[in-house]
């Protein structure tokens, strides 16, 4: 074979080489960014499912809260008011919608098996006056205790409840508290409003929920 021949076979044989070798490199980096592409296309998927979930929680929290009844039991008014937890009695239920009679509700601040912190919910169906005096007697904690809970709000860096005080005349707004407690004057046996305070990777955001009471007497049986 000539000598031109078989320089230009060689040289068409290290063209294919190197051609092969950038190839090879090009399918190695597309791969590493295909796979970054998916995860982050994961991460943001689940973000925004965690974002749908936390506005449903959002407009749950709103409507309970707004259909929260004044409930005597014992000597508390069926609303306990703590930085980290809350009690109280409403006609809306997680699971049957405003049509299940009263149910007692309890959130809880607790840590999140995911990170963070996160808010549990708890409720049960109030029944009878024994369920009054036993959370009247033990506080709300044991009369949950038995319940699976639903994770609110998860990994948070933050959460917790503030109280809205009546005002005490014309020119007075109220003012926020961190447990609320009953008292014997009719204006005070719940809030106006509670507000839910979350933060979470450096991002404040506050839920307010009015309260229009009803009162009911535990003397009628439910």
């Amino acid at each position: 074979m000539p000598r031109a021949a078989r320089s230009r076979a060689a040289f068409t044989l290290l063209e294919l080489i190197v051609s092969l070798t950038i190839a090879s490199l090009l399918v190695v980096v597309g791969a590493g960014a295909l796979r970054s592409g998916l995860a982050l296309s994961g991460r943001g998927a689940e973000g925004i499912a965690q974002m749908m979930r936390d506005d449903a929680a959002h407009e749950f929290f709103w409507r309970q809260l707004a259909a929260a009844r004044c409930t005597k039991l014992g000597t508390i008014y069926g609303f306990i008011g703590e930085r980290d937890s809350l009690m109280l009695v409403s006609i809306v239920s997680f699971t049957r919608g405003s049509d299940y009679g009263l149910v007692a509700a309890y959130y809880k601040v607790e840590s999140d098996p995911d990170g963070g912190n996160c808010l549990s919910y708890r409720e049960r169906r109030i029944l009878n006056k024994k369920d009054w005096e036993s959370i009247d007697e033990q506080g709300p904690e044991p009369f949950f205790d038995d319940i699976k809970p639903v994770r609110l709000f998860r990994q948070c860096d933050e959460i917790e409840f503030g109280y809205l005080a009546p005002a005490e005349g014309e020119t007075d707004s109220g003012e926020w508290k961190n447990t609320w407690k009953e008292t014997d004057k009719p204006k005070s046996k719940m809030p106006r409003a509670v507000r839910l305070r979350l933060e979470a990777e450096g991002a404040e955001r506050e839920i307010l929920a009015p309260i229009v009471v009803s009162c009911l007497s535990s003397s009628s049986g439910r």
